[in-house]
């Protein structure tokens, strides 16, 4: 399991702020209320590889034979000890505004005018993960 990131989100009448306790190198952040998301932000940093032709299957963690999971373990060591050692993966920031995007940075899907409601986050960083709710009051 990814480690957590810190995170703060602060709401006011007219915004939306993610302010991380320490800047990180986000791959994509992403912003839903329900099943929709109403903003996705990626790094602009890197390549798309197209994965091929193939198959493959998802196991509940708790069902995942034990060399599948020890392999995972291993993996996930691998690549936070090379995010450690190397240059940042991505632009490093501490703060992303809602509808904003940052020097480095691109929509995947842009940013829908929030309405009055519960909305959730999720990021995925070179450090770990950061999630969380937010609610938007009506005005």
């Amino acid at each position: 399991m990814l480690p957590n990131v810190p995170v703060a989100i602060a709401v006011s009448s007219d915004d939306v702020e993610f302010r991380f306790a320490e800047a990180v190198s986000l791959f994509m952040l992403i912003v839903s209320r329900g099943d929709e998301i109403v903003w996705e932000l990626v790094a602009n940093e890197g390549n798309m590889v197209e994965a091929g032709e193939g198959s493959f299957s998802i196991t509940p963690i708790d069902q995942g034979a034990p060399e599948m999971l020890e392999m995972a373990n291993q993996a996930e060591v691998m690549f936070l000890a090379r995010v450690r050692e190397g240059p940042p993966l991505t632009t490093p920031i501490s703060l992303v505004r809602y509808g904003v995007i940052p020097r480095g940075y691109r929509e995947a899907s842009p940013a829908q005018q929030l309405a009055p409601g519960r909305y959730g986050f999720i990021a995925m960083s070179a450090q770990g993960q950061a999630a969380g709710e937010f609610d938007v009051p009506a005005a």
